[in-house]
C-alpha cells in the first residue's frame, strides 16, 4: 500500500465530510434563523426539525429568568468553529415575552444561557428551537447536527413565587 495515496484518501474524505457539513449546517441555519418568515405563496413555514417535549412549569407574573441548558454525553462537545443558534418565542407574546436586553435569536451561545422574560398571568408554551453541531473529542471525526425544538407549557400565576424558567436539551445517542 502506498502510504502518500493513503494520506491524499484520508484528507480527501475528511475535505468531503467537511463540505458536507458546512453545506447542511448553511441550509439548517438559514431555515432555522428565518423560522417566522413566510414562503414565497405568503404561507408561515414550519419548523423541521426534532420536537421535545418538557414538564410543565409555574412561575409568577413579572420579570423572568429563561435558563437554557445543554448536557451531551462523556465525549462529545459542541463545535466553535459551525454556527450554533438558540432561538426563543411563546406561543401567545401577551403572556410570556423578551424582557428588556433580550434577544430571540442568540448565535454561537454559551451554556448554559440566561435570557430576561417578562410574564403575565395565564397560559402558553415557550418554545425554544436550537440547531447545534456536536462532534465527537475521540478525534475519529464524527460529528452531528441537530435541529431541536424544546416546547414547555407554562403557567403564569399571580400566587407563584417563582421566577426561573429552564430548559434542558439532553443529546441522548442509540
Amino acid at each position: 500500500m502506498n502510504p502518500e495515496r493513503s494520506i491524499k484518501e484520508k484528507h480527501g474524505r475528511h475535505f468531503l465530510w467537511l463540505v458536507s457539513l458546512l453545506v447542511g449546517i448553511g441550509l439548517l441555519a438559514g431555515r432555522l434563523l428565518d423560522a417566522r418568515a413566510e414562503n414565497r405563496l405568503g404561507e408561515p413555514t414550519a419548523f423541521a426539525g426534532r420536537v421535545q417535549e418538557q414538564p410543565a412549569q409555574r412561575i409568577g407574573p413579572g420579570e423572568i429568568t429563561l435558563s437554557v441548558e445543554l448536557q451531551l454525553p462523556p465525549g462529545w462537545q459542541l463545535t466553535p468553529e459551525t454556527p450554533a443558534t438558540v432561538r426563543v418565542a411563546a406561543r401567545d407574546p401577551h403572556i410570556l415575552a423578551l424582557g428588556p436586553g433580550g434577544t430571540e435569536a442568540c448565535r454561537q451561545p454559551r451554556f448554559p444561557l440566561h435570557l430576561p422574560l417578562v410574564a403575565q398571568p395565564g397560559q402558553t408554551v415557550l418554545e425554544v428551537d436550537l440547531l447545534l453541531s456536536f462532534c465527537r473529542t475521540d478525534g475519529k471525526g464524527l460529528c452531528l447536527l441537530r435541529e431541536v425544538r424544546l416546547t414547555t407549557p407554562i403557567t403564569v400565576d399571580p400566587a407563584s413565587l417563582t421566577r426561573n424558567l429552564s430548559a434542558t436539551y439532553r443529546l441522548s445517542l442509540p
